[in-house]
């Protein structure tokens, strides 16, 4: 049953002649996810009546059958407000309709999970990391290197918002058995727990027996990363939710073919997916730049922020944190709004996929 307790109002925007409403109550929690609790169902009519004759109304609460059902409890709305729509009814884009659009809070309280994804680059340009000039030198004493402090500080922050905290780790750049391959798992497992289990597989890395070599193509892992968001987002919608998908790309920079790049982010912003690019080092970045800001000239979706770590070393580690993760919530809720799907909603026919 269902603790009798006051909900926080909310509001909706209703485009058609009484239709028919579902009201879910979900509950979040870090290990479970957003769990179903349980729904109630009307109409726009039914609602009017009680403002029309100032009483509350009873509607029957059902719940999963994991729960148990005895038909006896009830959800009360005891007030309803209407806020009329003013506007002249001509062609232009109706302004009260603007208040109405899902935030990225919406979306994440409302059965929306995030995925994180981290690819490293293991060129030879990063130097070799038995010394300690190398960008992957594993440092005695637990002292980081930067791209160990990029997967903790960003990666911190996206875990939280992850329910299951597990994560695949993907690496570009190197040789197994003579051949280069540029999507190949890190660590022995598809998919590590926790921050940490990052940590250890980027480490156990150097172990693994694969050889640093080149060029740095980015392309294999964008195109991993979309085609498993889309996936995850298909299973997460056929239970009732939403899904959507962060890759953390840390690179030094000198990547082989930025159009190729840019071809496949395109391709990539039809799936529920950002890409941050990090780079890490003293490079010169001006082909990252281009991949962050191509959007601008060519109206396509955007999907990537790049961020130069280096910048950033003598900042709290909250300046870091902001300046990479800053276009998420607006990327994440204007994907799914775009496509008509709203938080804490069941999509059955209208998939774009």
């Amino acid at each position: 049953k269902v603790k009798s307790r006051e909900w926080p109002e909310s509001s909706m925007v209703i485009t058609e002649e009484n239709p028919s409403l579902r009201i879910t109550l979900r509950s979040h929690s870090t290990k479970k996810g957003n769990v179903l609790i349980g729904y109630v169902e009307t109409s726009v009519n039914k609602l009017l009546q009680t403002l029309d004759h100032d009483e509350s109304l009873e509607l029957d609460w059902c719940a999963p059958k994991s729960q148990g059902k005895d038909g006896e409890n009830k959800i009360k709305v005891v007030s309803i407000s209407i806020i009329e729509d003013r506007s002249e009814k001509d062609d232009t884009v109706n302004e009260c309709t603007n208040y109405s659009e899902p935030t990225f809070i919406n979306y994440i309280t409302g059965a929306c999970t995030l995925s994180l994804y981290v690819a490293i680059d293991y060129t030879i340009s990063n130097g070799d990391p038995r010394k300690e000039e190398s960008l992957h030198c594993i440092h005695p004493r637990g002292k980081l290197n930067d791209y160990e402090s990029a997967i903790f500080s960003i990666g911190e922050v996206v875990a939280k918002y992850d329910s299951d905290q597990k994560f695949p780790v993907w690496g570009f750049g190197a040789k197994f058995e003579g051949i280069v391959r540029n999507a190949f798992q890190v660590g022995g497992k598809d998919e590590v727990d926790g921050i940490n289990g990052i940590l250890q597989a980027y480490r156990s890395s150097f172990q693994s027996g694969l050889v640093m070599s080149s060029p740095c193509v980015l392309t294999d892992v964008i195109r991993a990363a979309a085609s498993r968001a889309t996936q995850s987002l298909h299973i997460a919608m056929a239970n009732g939710g939403l899904a959507y998908s962060i890759l953390l790309i840390l690179t030094q920079g000198n990547i082989d073919d930025v159009n190729s790049t840019k071809e496949i982010l395109i391709e990539a912003s039809a799936a529920p997916l950002s890409v941050i690019i990090v780079g890490i080092g003293n490079n010169d970045f001006t082909d990252m730049q281009f991949l962050d800001d191509y959007h601008e000239a060519e109206g396509e979706r955007d999907i990537c922020n790049f961020v130069e770590f280096e910048k950033y070393r003598s900042e709290d580690i909250s300046v870091l944190r902001s300046a990479t993760l800053d276009e998420i919530p607006e990327q994440l809720s204007s994907y799914f709004y775009k496509r008509g799907i709203m938080p804490s909603s069941k999509v059955f026919d209208n998939s774009p996929f």
